[in-house]
């Protein structure tokens, strides 16, 4: 009932509300949660028991895409129904921060780790091949650990843990477009670094990119005022060709930045689809967030007449090694990359094009279209395409070594 009166109030206005699906954290302190058809509980890789569901517990999942699925159906007729922000996992961080006094990952659950043996066999095809590849022994694929952070065999694991986000989000997209053909969004958040990045969250952009393309998704970009963090998803945008909404929420110590933030809009051009200015009420005797809103909307409306067309890239690209950072499971690995890529922007106002590891390995880009890259991982060695680039172009290892390309 409380829905229906939403969407109707919402209609009314001639506003649209998008549902916001997340299979997240449940808070049993506020009474509200978990829904009682979600018992159950992840465990950490170091024993833990996590605040998240386990990713891999088929009822558990059946529950949450019934649920999905009833209500999607329940709405999409409403003139008050605008579209789906959809997750499988926590929305802005896949798999679950750990619990206080926690120092692992999530993912260790048995049902984890039966779906991991599983997956072994489907990826690696036979034991002689694993073994191989990882100068192991094992004799049956259940004797492979599910191993964690500084175990020689954590890249297998990890590798599975980013499949089950892949996984994840192009089984909860496929349910969501036998419902409807409405707008469906992707939240992305945190940084490509660090607890809240790709090498334990598993929110990596190559894989929210790729899902968003094959089902007709909008990225929607948390922490959008940074300049890095815009900048290569400006350029994954117009790469994989996915519109992108770009985020910020403002504090109430943070206002000076919201001009900041306003000036990203272009570098998503032509993808870029919008704004999303979050806001939470006021508190009392804090009215930061009412008057960010106030600067957001004298500012938008300027910036919108003016900002149109193409943004203007050098052909030059910097390589951005998420497939490194993710399968590492270093989370302080180039710890001030975003920071970097910001600085050279504010220093120099030129734009060379921002692609992954990811895209070179699969051929989702053409590194001949370029004058030069920048190889900010060392990757050289280990990307063949990279490799055959670099007996013809020049392959740098900074970003002010191309300047003058």
């Amino acid at each position: 009932k409380l829905l229906d009166r939403y969407m109707a109030e919402a209609a009314k206005a001639n506003l649209k509300i998008y549902l916001l699906f997340w299979e997240s954290a449940w808070q049993e302190k506020q009474g509200k949660n978990p829904a009682p058809w979600i018992p159950a509980r992840d465990i950490t890789s170091d024993g833990f028991t996590a605040i998240e569901p386990p990713w891999w517990d088929q009822g558990v999942r059946k529950s949450y895409f019934d649920y999905m699925a009833h209500t999607i159906d329940h709405v999409k007729t409403s003139p008050g129904f605008g579209g789906v922000y959809a997750a499988y996992g926590s929305l802005d961080s896949e798999w679950g921060m750990p619990p206080k006094g926690s120092h692992g990952i999530t993912g260790y659950a048995p049902v984890d780790i039966q779906e991991f043996h599983r997956w072994l066999p489907r990826t690696y095809k036979t034991l002689a091949s694993f073994n191989k590849q990882w100068r192991t022994s094992f004799k049956k694929w259940a004797d492979v650990p599910a191993a964690k952070p500084g175990d020689s065999l954590f890249p297998v694991y990890q590798r599975f843990r980013l499949y089950s986000v892949e996984e994840g989000f192009d089984a909860v997209s496929r349910l969501v477009r036998q419902h409807t053909n409405a707008p469906m969004l992707y939240s992305w958040g945190g940084e490509i670094y660090g607890p809240m990045g790709p090498a334990v969250q598993g929110n990596d952009p190559d894989i929210f990119f790729q899902t968003a393309k094959k089902y007709h998704v909008v990225v929607n970009l948390d922490d959008a005022n940074m300049p890095g963090l815009a900048l290569v998803f400006g350029s994954l945008a117009r790469s994989y060709q996915v519109p992108l909404l770009e985020e910020w929420t403002p504090g109430h110590d943070r206002m000076s930045r919201t001009p900041q933030w306003l000036s990203h809009i272009g570098l998503a051009a032509p993808f870029a689809v919008g704004e999303d200015f979050f806001i939470y009420p006021p508190r009392p005797g804090d009215e930061g967030f009412a008057h960010g809103w106030k600067t957001y909307t004298d500012w938008h409306a300027t910036l919108a007449k003016v900002i149109h067309g193409y943004t203007p890239e050098q052909p030059v690209a910097v390589i951005i090694p998420t497939r490194k950072i993710m399968l590492s499971g270093d989370v302080h690995a180039f710890p001030n990359l975003t920071v970097e890529l910001g600085d050279f922007w504010r220093h120099n106002r030129v734009l060379p094009h921002f692609i992954t590891d990811e895209q070179i390995k699969t051929g989702m880009v053409d590194l001949r279209q370029f004058r030069a890259v920048v190889d900010l991982g060392d990757e050289i060695n280990t990307l063949s395409a990279l490799n055959n680039y670099s007996k013809t172009h020049p392959v740098l290892r900074s970003l002010d070594q191309a300047l003058p390309f």
